[in-house]
């Protein structure tokens, strides 16, 4: 018994198959399109054979490819050659695909030039071409900003925005997830490229064409297609154009989803809560897609952020005069004591996961309303032992004042919520003492 990999290894003279496939390659300029196209073919296939049966897997051929064949350099000049088929070019870019990755194949990339020929390649009719260059781009962006940024500059994430609409359901997954990474930015000095490249979205028009991929079938475009999003909600600047492509309405419907996966309902969330931020049109525009009601069901929700982007989203709504009815209609006032209630001392001040804050601040704006809404609020906050709760917040914002600097400054912020909450119930709570103690 003997793997084809053995048997290329005894057809060269130095032991590796590897080498002899690259020699075809490299001398392939000499044959007609078929045989060139035949040449690529075997050794990208030769190279995901080694990598599988390799014990070292795909150090191995990586170590021999980079050194001593120089096998990149030879790819790509190929890719940014005239003379090679498409056919062939298809081949010449999958090693980019599933070895890119790797830190020496991503400055090699970016010091052949083939970076600033990928755009050139997405503009191909050939769709196994456009793919090809999708799947390598991808990789070779992959924790490395010089490429991110060299493929930015080169206008590839404009380029990508039509694919999203391609009959090619591969092609479209691939680019959706291509531009999720050119628009992502945890680190610092990722921001202004990212930016970049949110201004490419807009200015190619790509917003309206990630809409009905939130309805799609296919999770992983569903998710790709919401972290752009939620990159764009994240620039004021752009979220009127995603208004006006009407992405809040599918958004909004997805939190309600019951197949929705733990990661796109957050998404979901944090979009609906940059928009709501933003204005009093803004929030009409959720609201107007039930996003408010939605929001007050999320407060009882079992995931912890959920949990925050909930309070949040109410946050943002309660000083609205308009909401109040939805906001009373729904128990919000019951459902946020409750979250208070039961919370724990990270829950309450932790700027990052917690929601404390958000839901004092909430409570405080429903019961200082100055409307009969208002001391609905208030009767309902009374009713469901709300002083209770509050004085007892209290005591645990005493304590977190003797703590770190951090927690401290959280404490005094949600003191003084829980202050604002119990001078706006606090007539109504010794009224109805009153009526008690009389015994009506």
């Amino acid at each position: 018994m003997s793997s084809p990999t053995r048997m290329l290894n005894h057809m060269s003279s130095s032991g590796h198959g590897l080498i002899v496939c690259h020699e075809y390659v490299s001398a392939s300029s000499a044959y007609d399109n078929e045989t060139k196209t035949a040449c690529y073919r075997l050794f990208t296939a030769a190279a995901k054979a080694y990598c599988n049966e390799s014990a070292r897997g795909e150090e191995e051929v990586l170590t021999l490819m980079l050194d001593q064949l120089q096998a990149f350099s030879t790819l790509s000049k190929a890719a940014n050659s005239g003379s090679v088929p498409e056919a062939a070019l298809v081949y010449a870019l999958e090693p980019f695909g599933f070895l890119g990755r790797a830190p020496r194949v991503q400055s090699q990339a970016r010091s052949s030039g083939l970076l600033n020929n990928l755009g050139s390649l997405l503009l191909s009719e050939n769709v196994k071409v456009q793919d090809a260059a999708v799947t390598a781009l991808g990789r070779l962006q992959e924790d490395c900003i010089e490429n991110r940024k060299a493929l930015t500059q080169a206008n590839v994430p404009f380029l990508l925005c039509p694919l999203l609409e391609s009959s090619n359901r591969d092609l479209q997954e691939a680019a959706a997830k291509a531009l999720a990474e050119f628009v992502h930015a945890d680190k610092h000095e990722e921001m202004a490229i990212a930016e970049q490249a949110k201004e490419a979205l807009a200015s190619s028009n790509c917003i309206p064409t990630l809409r009905p991929l939130l309805q799609s079938s296919n999770s992983g475009l569903q998710m790709n297609a919401l972290r752009v999003l939620h990159a764009l909600s994240g620039s004021p600047q752009l979220v009127p154009k995603m208004i006006d492509a009407g992405v809040v309405t599918p958004t909004v419907a997805m939190l309600t989803h019951p197949s929705a996966s733990n990661e796109s309902l957050e998404k979901a969330a944090r979009i609906i809560c940059n928009v709501v931020v933003m204005s009093k049109e803004m929030r009409a525009r959720v609201h107007g897609a039930g996003g408010l009601a939605i929001a007050v069901q999320l407060l009882k929700s079992p995931k912890a952020t959920l949990r925050r982007a909930a309070c949040e989203l109410v946050n943002a709504f309660a000083a609205d005069q308009e909401a109040q009815v939805i906001l009373r209609d729904s128990n919000a006032v019951e459902q946020l004591l409750h979250l208070l209630s039961t919370a724990s001392t990270q829950d309450l001040v932790d700027r990052y996961r917690g929601f404390g804050i958000y839901a004092a601040d909430a409570l405080a704006k429903m019961l200082s309303t100055r409307t009969d809404i208002g001391y609905s609020h208030r009767l309902t906050a009374v009713q469901a032992n709300g002083g209770q709760t509050l004085a007892r917040l209290l005591q645990t914002c005493r304590e977190l004042l003797k703590g770190a600097a951090d927690t401290a400054a959280s404490g005094a912020i949600l003191a003084r919520h829980v202050a604002a909450c119990i001078e706006a119930i606090n007539p109504l709570a010794q009224l109805r003492q009153y009526f008690n103690t009389v015994g009506h």
